[in-house]
């Protein structure tokens, strides 16, 4: 199974040619909608149009920080044969609204907003290593 993830699309501020060239170009079985993907409010309707006219509904769509929408997944745990993977924007580090996963994004946002997303990486291990987690 193909998945093509995307994150960052800025809809309707975006290249739709060029977006529909790399969806068509793939061929992806499921898209996965990675956040930050719907810019202006009520663009929504004609981009997921739009996507559907390619994939049908074979796409997930997690809302992202800067999404216009009042609705997507926060998270996501696909299964593709043996492995499962968890997808989330990367603005936050929520691993199913576990607390305690809130409480340590809490600690490294007081040190700086704009730390790089391999310290929120590092936190879910840290979270996985103290709590134990459920995926791999």
């Amino acid at each position: 199974m193909k998945v093509l993830v995307l994150s960052d699309i800025h809809y309707p501020f975006t290249d739709r040619t060029l977006l529909k060239k790399v969806i068509s170009g793939e061929k992806p079985d499921k898209i996965v909608l990675l956040g930050d993907i719907i810019e202006k409010k009520g663009s929504d309707k004609r981009f997921f149009w739009e996507i559907e006219k390619l994939v049908g509904d074979n796409y997930y769509f997690l809302r992202g920080d800067e999404d216009k929408t009042d609705y997507g997944l926060s998270s996501l745990i696909l299964r593709l044969g043996k492995k499962e993977f968890l997808f989330m924007h990367g603005n936050k580090l929520q691993l199913m609204d576990d607390k305690r996963t809130g409480f340590l994004v809490k600690i490294i946002k007081k040190l700086d907003k704009r730390l790089p997303l391999f310290l929120f990486a590092a936190a879910a291990r840290i979270r996985n290593s103290f709590f134990g987690a459920k995926w791999s």
